[in-house]
């Protein structure tokens, strides 16, 4: 066995398995100043191999302070649903990370807030295999309704 070429090797592999996120897609929307402003979305994962999709959503407000509304982002397929938060405006990380596990096909995603106050947000989705990997196919998105 040849060490020098089996080590880089397995180094990239190993990245590779365990960095699923960074294949991930990021999409940027803004809310209006209303408490019910709500944007839709269809993302549809074309790949056999899907097995979830997975989501994390952000609040992304300029200048944001602890009056700044929450965003939360909901994911639905059939029956199943699964929701998620950004609860801390200030702190530029996506809240925690949702698996709606139906699937390839179309997933209805929404997007909203607690409280009145426009805000931006930026959420990342993904289509992945039973292992968490990207699929080899990218998932398509298509604003349905921008409040």
């Amino acid at each position: 066995m040849n060490i020098t070429k089996t080590i880089p090797t397995l180094l990239a592999v190993s990245m590779l398995a365990t960095t699923p996120a960074a294949f991930a897609a990021v999409y940027t929307g803004a809310l209006g100043n209303v408490s019910s402003a709500t944007d839709f979305y269809l993302i549809t994962c074309p790949d056999p191999t899907t097995n979830q999709l997975n989501f994390s959503v952000m609040n992304t407000t300029a200048k944001a302070t602890t009056a700044t509304p929450v965003v939360s982002g909901q994911v639905t397929k059939g029956w199943a649903a699964l929701s998620t938060d950004d609860l801390t405006a200030t702190d530029k990380l996506y809240g925690t990370a949702v698996n709606v596990t139906q699937g390839s096909g179309n997933y209805l995603l929404t997007v909203d807030k607690y409280n009145t106050g426009a805000i931006t947000y930026s959420f990342n989705y993904t289509c992945q295999t039973k292992t968490g990997a990207a699929t080899p196919k990218a998932a398509t998105i298509t604003p349905l309704q921008n409040q």
